[in-house]
């Protein structure tokens, strides 16, 4: 056939909708011009085209204005590339309605020479959709889940004189319970859902159902079960140690027949009690600050630990428990750790005046800042103001003071996680000068 010409062929098949379909073809070529490679496609109808469509003719072929009209609704296609009888297998497909034709057309052949396309075989295989499924089609269980799971056959064909389902589960040690007891290896039951308990400390198998329905066995069909380590476990009690008397600790989320084993970081600060049945205490020592508390889990699962941090005592303003952030230099900062005492140099440009920010930032801590100075433009703090609810001081020296200058503010705790706190007084220092840089000066250090 020479280029634009081709030949097709309707086949009534009878497709069936929502089922699927593979087409494989058996096929080779014959061309005056060796290197062409006609071109082989399937498409699908459900009538026939109308003679004045086609023009079909007994042998031979048809322009492409006559067969263009078959490449709609394309399910596969492929070139035929060898002289040599060859397979050539197709990409599977849907049928979206019951469709009774298939079209098949053979095209694209060289531009000048006349070439064939020589079927020997065409098969078509049909998917049948599944007459029953089982649910779930897989089962998570982590390590001592005894969660009852109940497992249920679908009759999605409607498939009638079902007369039992032949459970397996793989072995007398399946790591399941059924009615109480450990469930047999295999079952039968007349109702389509099994119920099964996972066993305490022990691995449970997949499960595969068989239907007889009538004469015949249908299946197996499975749900796989996929064993995973311990849950999901945490430490609940107290956070923070105030009194002397001991306080309790439990684990939530322990599976079944594990234990557990209480210890402590560091006895000076608090000491850990097992009292078992998944109880510990945790009781405040003679030190203060911060100390773990460890949970050893163990059982037919392995052995895990959980750390909770549990505070000894209240807290306290004790290093590092906050930030000082100053001015260098105009729109400059630097930031280091608020201590009691803080002597920084530099001077700022400008007339707005040093500025500086002191933050506690300890969690657990709440309070508030007062400055010991006096304020205003005959003092050396012209401003002080607080935020963060009171947390943090914002302190603005008077840049028309001469010399350096000194502040003296008092941190007072107001919660420390036992109760109300004690007072904490911070000396800092500027050593510099004020206003615009000295003339002749070095950059600020």
């Amino acid at each position: 056939m020479a280029s634009n010409l081709g030949t097709a062929y309707a086949l009534k098949v009878g497709f069936k909708a929502g089922r699927k379909y593979t087409l494989a073809v058996t096929a080779s070529k014959t061309s005056d011009d060796p290197v062409s490679s006609p071109h082989l496609s399937f498409s699908v109808r459900t009538s026939l085209p109308a003679p004045a469509e086609t023009q079909p003719s007994g042998c031979g072929p048809v322009g492409q204005e006559y067969w263009a009209m078959l490449l709609n609704d394309v399910v596969g296609a492929t070139y035929i590339s060898s002289a040599t009888t060859k397979d050539y297998s197709l990409t599977e497909w849907t049928a979206s309605e019951d469709l009774d034709y298939l079209f098949v057309l053979a095209t694209q052949g060289s531009n000048t020479k006349s070439t064939q396309v020589l079927i020997s075989k065409l098969s078509i295989t049909e998917t049948l959709p599944p007459v029953f499924s089982l649910t779930p089609e897989s089962v998570a269980l982590a390590c001592g889940d005894t969660s009852a799971r109940t497992f249920t056959v679908n009759n999605l064909g409607g498939i009638p004189n079902v007369t039992a389902y032949e459970w397996d589960l793989g072995s007398a040690s399946n790591g399941w319970l059924h009615q109480g007891g450990p469930a047999p290896a295999t079952l039968t039951t007349s109702e389509a859902s099994l119920t099964l308990t996972p066993s305490c400390g022990a691995a449970q198998s997949g499960i595969s159902v068989s239907v007889k329905a009538g004469s015949t066995t249908h299946g197996p069909y499975r749900s796989s079960v996929a064993n995973s380590g311990y849950p999901t476990m945490a430490i609940t009690g107290p956070d923070i140690l105030c009194a002397a008397t001991p306080q309790e600790y439990r684990v939530t989320g322990l599976p079944c027949g594990a234990s557990v084993i209480w210890s402590s970081s560091d006895a000076t600060l608090a000491t850990a009690t097992t009292l078992g049945n998944n109880t510990g205490t945790l009781t405040r020592g003679p030190q203060i600050g911060d100390v773990d508390l460890t949970a050893t889990v163990s059982g037919a699962c392995g052995t895990t630990t959980l750390t909770k941090r549990v505070r000894s005592g209240p807290y306290s303003l004790t290093r590092p428990y906050g930030t000082l952030t100053f001015e260098t230099n105009a729109g400059s900062y630097k930031t280091v750790e608020l201590v009691t005492g803080t002597d920084f140099h530099g001077w700022t440009y400008g007339t707005n005046g040093l500025l500086l920010r002191a933050s506690v930032t300890r969690p657990g801590i709440s309070g508030y800042w007062l400055l010991n100075e006096p304020t205003g433009s005959s003092a050396e703090v012209l401003s002080f103001q607080t935020t963060d609810l009171g947390r943090t001081a914002i302190v603005r020296f008077n840049p028309f003071a001469p010399g350096d200058k000194f502040v003296s503010m008092t941190f007072y705790t107001t919660a420390n996680g036992c109760g109300s706190g004690g007072a904490n007084s911070h000396w800092l220092f500027y050593r510099g000068s004020s206003g615009l840089a000295p003339a002749g000066t070095s950059p600020p250090r």
